[in-house]
């Protein structure tokens, strides 16, 4: 059968991250789970270089956020000889079968225990029609195609870099309690709140170069400090002199003040002036400090939220220790690196090749890519460890080298240095 494009899409879906699809890959690692049911529906998803550049990756997410248990979902990679008779088909391209042709949940008016297959499946809604009307299931919610929506929403505003949009679309999505998505969207929130936070690491290091900038060095200061004085105790001296001398009530060239006397005040005025301006701008930055460590401590919760509901997915780890590093809770951001690494070996373990009806589910290339993929993110965490040590570093030497500084003035300190540590 072939799925004819709908011209009232709601919301298409897009390639984007998708960490439902990784997690549900990852939940052999969780320890003992009990037995699933038995399935009745298999539905294997494209997830070729093809499929996933028109959407793959979202409509696998989909079928995963949607499915009830008796189907099972699978990332497939359909060989290019599987689709050659069918050129004409767009990916992302589905392939459903049924493992077994009895129980009165089926229509058999609409011939829905067949296998078939479906191409330009690009959208929620056509996921919602393949599940409940090609399928004939049921407890396939419209509550929950919405709550799926507002992800693709919100994980499209954090696209575009519109954070604000994008966290309102994940709370919104929170809001429905649809639990298969409860960890998903808590991961996608806490990058929104990551992001809010960086934008707000900005702004606070441009206010910190604008106040630095107003600050003169420490030997200028010194040198207006030494004149100011000189300056008062040459017209004080000048003041004695005079009273002790003739009662000519005209002064002489003895009696008259240095010239550079009458500069004391206004030099004393302007550092108070800018002392106060320095003040009020210190002020400013202790506020958005305070606004950047709130923001990454919502990410926080919603980050460790997602390790909660996905304990097999490991970037929901990486996650969590690349903002617990960033608040400088090192030894807890390390253990989070550690989890995310364990994880990725148990995942890396050799998964035996499906065929099905003659073709191949999996070729040698596309696992080769998973492998690189799997390579680079263990590289990426280690190399995040590393970035721990060297800001374990930092600390140890700021704490030694400003030892009466306060926990809030060396975390500013820290916080708003130009490198990227």
């Amino acid at each position: 059968q072939h799925e004819q494009p709908s011209t009232d899409l709601a919301q298409p879906l897009t390639p984007v991250e998708q960490p439902a699809a990784a997690a549900a890959a990852a939940e052999p690692s969780r320890g003992t789970v009990p037995s699933p049911p038995s399935p009745e529906w298999i539905v294997y998803v494209d997830q070729s270089k093809t499929s996933l550049e028109q959407g793959g990756a979202a409509t696998l997410d989909a079928f995963l956020g949607l499915s009830p248990a008796r189907v099972r979902v699978r990332a497939a990679f359909f060989s290019k000889t599987a689709s050659s008779s069918q050129s004409k088909f767009k990916g992302p391209y589905v392939r459903c079968i049924p493992t077994t042709v009895s129980g009165n949940h089926y229509n058999n008016n609409n011939n829905n225990d067949k296998a078939f297959e479906v191409d330009q499946v690009n959208s929620v809604e056509k996921v919602h029609r393949i599940l409940t009307r090609h399928m004939g299931l049921s407890g396939v919610t419209l509550q929950m195609c919405d709550c799926l929506k507002l992800k693709y929403k919100g994980t499209g505003y954090l696209e575009a870099e519109k954070i604000r949009p994008a966290i309102q679309a994940y709370n919104r999505a929170l809001e429905l309690h649809v639990p298969s998505q409860t960890g998903v969207i808590l991961f996608m929130r806490a990058a929104a709140h990551a992001a809010l936070a960086a934008s707000q690491r900005t702004v606070l290091q441009d206010m910190v170069q604008e106040l630095s900038e107003t600050v003169p060095p420490s030997s200028t200061v010194r040198t207006l400090y030494t004149l100011a004085m000189m300056t008062t105790q040459t017209s004080a001296t000048v003041g004695g002199e005079s009273s002790s001398s003739s009662s000519s009530s005209f002064p002489t060239s003895s009696t008259t003040a240095s010239p550079s006397s009458s500069l004391t005040i206004p030099l004393l005025r302007r550092l108070v002036k800018d002392g106060k301006s320095q003040e009020t701008q210190l002020g400013r930055i202790q506020y958005w400090h305070g606004l950047y460590q709130h923001a990454l401590m919502k990410a926080l919760d919603d980050a460790l939220g997602a390790t909660r509901a996905l304990p097999g997915y490991a970037p929901a780890y990486e996650r969590a220790g690349s903002i617990l590093s960033d608040l400088w809770r090192l030894d807890e951001s390390r253990d989070c690196y550690q989890r995310a690494l364990e994880l990725l070996r148990l995942q890396q373990r050799p998964q035996q090749q499906q065929t099905k009806n003659g073709n191949r589910i999996s070729s040698s290339e596309d696992d080769e890519q998973l492998s690189e993929d799997d390579d680079a993110a263990m590289a990426s965490l280690k190399k995040a460890l590393e970035l721990v040590d060297l800001r374990q570093s930092l600390v140890t030497n700021a704490m030694a080298y400003y030892p009466t500084a306060s926990e809030e003035k060396l975390l500013l300190a820290l916080d708003v240095n130009n490198k990227r540590f």
